[in-house]
C-alpha cells in the first residue's frame, strides 16, 4: 500500500492519511527489547535474592559475590533506562502520528489535538490520565465498524478493556518503581534489602506485561486504522479492491 493517501476529511477539506505502521513497527521492536533486558533483569532478580537469603541464613558470601550481583543489577538498570528513554519517544511519534491521522479516517470534533496527544505524557498530575484519554480517544475514532457518517458517530464507539489494562499496569509499575527507590534510599538491614530485592523482582514482572499489553494494543491500533482507511478508499472509488496495507 501506498504511504500517503488522500481521503474525504472533515468540512470538505482534503485530509491527508499518512500511514504510520512503519511507526508501529519500530515501537513493537523497541518494546519486544524492554522485554528482553526486562527477562534477563527478573534471572538477575532470583540471583540477588538467593545471596540475600544466604546472608539472612548467616551462609558466607564473598566480595566478589556481592560486587558482581551489583555490577549487574547496576549495568541492567542503566540498559533498562536508555532502552525506556528510546522506547518512549518511539511511542510518542507512533501517537501523533496515530492521533494525525484521525480526521482523514472521518472524525470531528476531537478533544485533543496531536501535540496535546503527546504533550499530556510530559505535563504532572495531568500525565496520570491524560495518556489513557488520548489512546482511548485514538482507539475509538479509529473503529473501522464505525463508518465516518456525520464524523461524530466514533464517540459511540467502543472501548476495549486493553487500553484500560495497559494503562493501569503502567501507573502501578510506575508508582512501584518510584517508592522502591525511595526505599532504597533508606534501607540498612538485611531485611530492607530482601524487601527491595522481591519489590524489584514484582515491578519486573509488572513492566513485562505492561510491554506485552503495550505491543497488542500499538498492532492492534494500526491495523484498525489501516482498515478503516482502507475501507473509505474503497467506498470512494469501489473499483478498487479492498485490501490491508
Amino acid at each position: 500500500m501506498s504511504t500517503t493517501e488522500q481521503i474525504q476529511g472533515e468540512e470538505g477539506k482534503r485530509s491527508i492519511f499518512v500511514s504510520g505502521h512503519s511507526r508501529a513497527q519500530w515501537v513493537m521492536v523497541l518494546l519486544s527489547i524492554v522485554i528482553l533486558i526486562d527477562v534477563i533483569s527478573v534471572i538477575f532478580d532470583f540471583s540477588q535474592i538467593q545471596l540475600v537469603s544466604r546472608v539472612q541464613a548467616g551462609i558466607p558470601v564473598t566480595e566478589a559475590e556481592a560486587n558482581a550481583n551489583d555490577s549487574r543489577q547496576a549495568m541492567m538498570g542503566f540498559v533498562y533506562l536508555v532502552a525506556f528513554i528510546i522506547t518512549g519517544v518511539a511511542f510518542c511519534f507512533w501517537i501523533y502520528r496515530s492521533h494525525r491521522n484521525l480526521p482523514a479516517l472521518g472524525a470531528r470534533n476531537l478533544k485533543y489535538s496531536p501535540a496535546w496527544a503527546v504533550g499530556g505524557f510530559f505535563v504532572p498530575v495531568l500525565n496520570l490520565f491524560r495518556p489513557y484519554q488520548v489512546t482511548k480517544e485514538i482507539w475509538k475514532a479509529s473503529d473501522p465498524n464505525i463508518g465516518p457518517g456525520s464524523g461524530l458517530d466514533w464517540q459511540d464507539a467502543p472501548t476495549s478493556p486493553l487500553v484500560g489494562w495497559w494503562w493501569v499496569i503502567f501507573i502501578v509499575s510506575s508508582f512501584a518503581s518510584y517508592f522502591l527507590l525511595r526505599m532504597t534510599l533508606s534501607a540498612e538491614t538485611i531485611s530492607d534489602f530482601m524487601s527491595l530485592s522481591v519489590m524489584t523482582l514484582v515491578i519486573d514482572i509488572f513492566d513485562i506485561l505492561a510491554a506485552i499489553l503495550a505491543i497488542i494494543l500499538v498492532r492492534t491500533i494500526d491495523q484498525r486504522q489501516r482498515t478503516k482507511n482502507q475501507q473509505m478508499l474503497y467506498a470512494d472509488n469501489p473499483q478498487n479492491e479492498l485490501r490491508q496495507g
